[in-house]
């Protein structure tokens, strides 16, 4: 027998999305395992560095305006030991024989310095004070120092190590290679731009012929009751963060099952429901459309339509970016400068960063096609479903693509941008009728970004 629809029903699933956002925005458990978590974070964090490094090396050979200030603003990020001795390296390798080795010095020792206030010992201190003994005398740095330097620095290591010869083939490759990124993104931000423009084109005639009735907009499947998807949404998030927190309590490999099986189970509820499999699948916006690849060649034009979308929405985050970091400067932020001015990450960098081929090939499958299809299916499909047997399709759009962006990992900056995204694909979805051509516009998306940032880290 299919589930009533009562109001009760309805606030108690709803109780439970909103408790499960707000375990996933601040989970309790976070600080119980700190030596795994902070690592996690740490090496997101480096990986974020070493790409604003790259880019900051080889436009410190082209236009060295404001390049101090973008130092003093790493140097804010650098709390841990790691992170660090990576701004120590970069500070030394930009200048090795001037004021960049003295700061370089200062941030190292600050950091023992601290540990030894607190009658404690740095997490990293034989890195750090192999890092001190390379500035202070670099013709003393031993086999084993460098070995340990190339380990637990990584690219960073390479630049400490090319800091001690300027001039050698070490520092020459990396500023041809930082050069090289440079060149690349501005060709990539130009081809980003004509996309842009390009976008605006398709999205104001596609605006027009809606104005004259000429664009026809498929909506969701009609006569199913959404109170199931409801439901399957609400398990979904719960199982999510029931996953994260017996990865941290129990065995951090059910972070693995915490992948699949909340999207298996929230797919199979609404048949389990009384729902029939058709009926499922219609209502999740699994749908032919106009024919598969047919649907998916929208996709693509959608995508590029709702790229001023996507750009509006990053605009905004990196406004709200400067913002925060501003008033953290001011003194008028309860977060700390660091805190607040740290750039917006996400946990893949880390692993395209630290990876082999073989773990970059699965991040890509995992985040232009796995990722697509499970938050396609339960965002677009039965959330965007849910509030739009309610509500207008952008109001709709706007709250499943707000949902969508909270409980992302990137923090409340990133907020606007994914905001942006999620409302982008559900009107591709509305447009559509099917979650066929919002999957295909959200896996070029992600495919996009995991692409460039391959491209950056290599």
């Amino acid at each position: 027998m299919i589930v009533s629809a009562g109001k009760a029903k309805v606030a108690a699933w709803w109780g439970l999305i909103l408790l499960c956002i707000a375990l996933i925005l601040h989970p309790p458990w976070q600080d119980w395992a700190p030596k795994e978590r902070s690592a996690g974070d740490e090496r997101v964090t480096l990986a974020v560095l070493e790409l604003q490094s790259r880019l900051l090396l080889g436009a410190a050979q082209t236009q060295p305006i404001g390049l101090e200030e973008k130092l003093a603003e790493m140097e804010a990020w650098a709390v841990t030991d790691e992170s660090a001795a990576a701004v120590a390296a970069l500070r030394f390798f930009i200048d090795p024989q001037g004021d960049g080795k003295w700061r370089a010095l200062a941030l190292v020792n600050l950091r023992l310095q601290a540990a030894d206030a607190f009658h404690g010992a740095a997490r990293n201190r034989s890195l750090l004070e192999e890092v001190r003994g390379v500035l202070e005398h670099p013709d003393q740095l031993s086999e084993e120092g460098r070995e340990q330097i190339l380990g637990q620095m990584g690219w960073f290591g390479e630049v400490l190590l090319a800091g001690m010869e300027p001039e050698g083939e070490l520092a020459m490759a990396l500023r041809k290679r930082s050069l090289l990124m440079v060149y690349v993104s501005g060709r990539l931000a130009v081809l980003a731009f004509v996309a842009a423009l390009l976008g605006l084109v398709l999205l104001s005639f596609a605006l027009y012929q809606l104005k004259e009735g000429q664009l026809e907009l498929s909506g969701i499947a009609e006569g199913i009751p959404m109170l199931p998807f409801l439901a399957a949404f609400a398990l979904f998030l719960a199982l999510m963060v029931l996953s994260d927190f017996l990865s941290i309590t129990v065995d951090p490999r059910i972070r693995f099952a915490g992948m699949f099986v909340p999207a298996g189970v929230a797919f199979v509820w609404p048949s389990l429901c009384g729902l029939t499999w058709r009926q499922s699948l219609r209502g999740f916006g699994w749908r032919r459309g106009k024919g598969v690849w047919r649907e998916m060649g929208a996709g693509v034009v959608g995508y590029l339509a709702m790229a001023p979308v996507f750009a509006l929405g990053l605009s905004a985050t990196l406004i709200l970016g400067i913002l925060a970091a501003w008033l953290a400067k001011q003194g008028a932020s309860a977060e700390p400068v660091e805190a607040a001015g740290h750039p917006v990450t996400h946990p893949i960098v880390a692993a395209l960063a630290d990876g082999g081929w073989k773990i970059k090939l699965a991040v890509l499958f995992l985040a232009s096609g796995l990722a697509p299809l499970f938050e396609e299916t339960l965002f677009r499909g039965a959330l965007y479903g849910v509030f739009r047997k309610r509500w207008g399709f952008v109001l709709s759009a706007l709250a499943s693509g707000f949902i969508f962006a909270v409980i992302h990992p990137q923090g409340w900056v990133a907020i606007p941008a994914l905001t942006s995204m999620g409302f982008g694909f559900a009107i591709i979805r509305e447009w559509r009728g099917t979650v066929i051509a919002s999957m295909t516009a959200h896996s070029l998306h992600n495919g996009i970004l995991v692409c460039s940032l391959l491209l950056a880290l290599s």
